[in-house]
């Protein structure tokens, strides 16, 4: 079994959507997103990203979009939590 197989049953997603976007939560005052498609949601409690046909959701306070391109995203503040669902 190769790496990302063991790392989709982990994580319990599919490795086809691992390996499309990733992201890095750092020390809870940061996260860097790899492969959005574009903002959906952008408050100072809530940043919503789209990613294919899934939503990558940050919750937290003073949440603020530092940098922002067509392939990646850095989002600072207090991070509470980084979700991705539909």
């Amino acid at each position: 079994m190769d790496f990302m197989s063991e790392l989709s049953k982990l994580i319990d997603l599919p490795a086809d959507i691992i390996m499309r976007y990733r992201y890095t939560v750092l020390g809870g005052k940061a996260v860097y997103v790899a492969g959005h498609k574009g903002l959906k949601i952008y408050n100072s409690e809530k940043i919503e990203l789209k990613i294919d046909k899934e939503i990558l959701t940050v919750t937290g306070q003073d949440l603020i979009i530092k940098h922002l391109s067509n392939n990646d995203c850095i989002i600072t503040g207090n991070i509470n939590s980084v979700v991705v669902g539909k």
